[in-house]
């Protein structure tokens, strides 16, 4: 009897052992799936959130075909350029119907709600500067640079690059003298030609350039100062003509400060586990 009992205890040890050691093993199942599960879903979440940021890269490369910004690491020079080769309002609506068959096609909710009117596209910028570029009218098309918070934008010249049909010659109509730094290059894209006007002139004042277009009555204008009250302002218009492919402006500062700023662009982008819901920013 005493022989059975300790074998009856040997037994039930074993068993015990055995149920803990699985018990153990369960246990540490479940947290292995768990630990996968929980990787799994921060995978995903990561997933989610490089696919919302892709679309929104996407978007930004395709609107710098239009209108870019860029600023060098450490620069003071921040650069625009604007490709009149492309219809503003064509091209945005074209952009929308793109991103409304991708939303379809991939179950991504995305909203491209452009400007209204969809013909004057502007950077905001949060030091207050404002590029506003207007093609309501096609053959007195207008770029504009301004301080919306203030009387003066504080920068320290303009690199003006045009290029196009219009003459290479320009001409000053009334310039005056200062430290604001104004460069302006007019580059004739059919006899290859460039015509350059160097000088500094005083931001607080008006001052006039003229580049005559092929045919008679027709020119681009280019102002300089105060501008509406505004000083160290800029403004660009082609009169009766459409003669400029393209503009580059490059504009000196005086600090290194990366500039911020975004598109009048409103994006909306959304999947179950990542969202953007903003200005179309320009970097």
């Amino acid at each position: 009897m005493e022989s059975i009992d300790k074998r009856h205890k040997k037994g039930y040890v074993l068993s015990l052992a055995v149920v803990t050691i699985l018990l153990v093993l369960s246990i540490l199942a479940v947290q292995i799936i768990t630990y996968k599960y929980s990787e799994h879903s921060t995978l995903r979440e990561h997933v989610f959130a490089d696919k919302v940021g892709f679309i929104i890269d996407d978007v930004l490369m395709d609107v710098k075909k239009v209108l870019s910004f860029s600023q060098p690491a450490n620069s003071s020079i921040i650069t625009i350029f604007e490709n009149y080769s492309y219809s503003k309002s064509s091209f945005l609506s074209n952009e929308q119907a793109r991103l409304n068959e991708f939303a379809n096609l991939t179950g991504v909710n995305i909203s491209f709600i452009p400007p209204s009117p969809s013909s004057i596209m502007n950077i905001s910028f949060t030091n207050g500067m404002v590029y506003v570029t207007n093609e309501t009218d096609a053959n007195n098309k207008e770029i504009r640079i301004y301080n919306s918070t203030g009387s003066i934008l504080h920068i320290d010249g303009y690199e003006i690059r045009i290029i196009g049909t219009q003459n290479k010659n320009i001409l000053p109509v009334s310039v005056s003298s200062g430290s604001l730094h104004v460069r302006i290059l007019s580059f004739n894209i059919q006899s290859g030609q460039t015509g350059i006007e160097d000088r500094y002139v005083d931001g607080n004042e008006l001052n006039i350039w003229r580049i005559n277009a092929p045919s008679a009555g027709q020119n681009v204008t280019i102002l300089i100062g105060n501008i509406s009250g505004k000083s160290n302002s800029l403004n660009i218009r082609q009169y009766s003509t459409n003669s400029i492919s393209y503009v580059q402006l490059n504009i000196s500062k005086n600090n290194k400060d990366d500039e911020e700023g975004y598109y009048n662009i409103f994006l909306n982008v959304s999947t179950s586990n990542s969202f953007y819901s903003d200005y179309l920013k320009i970097r």
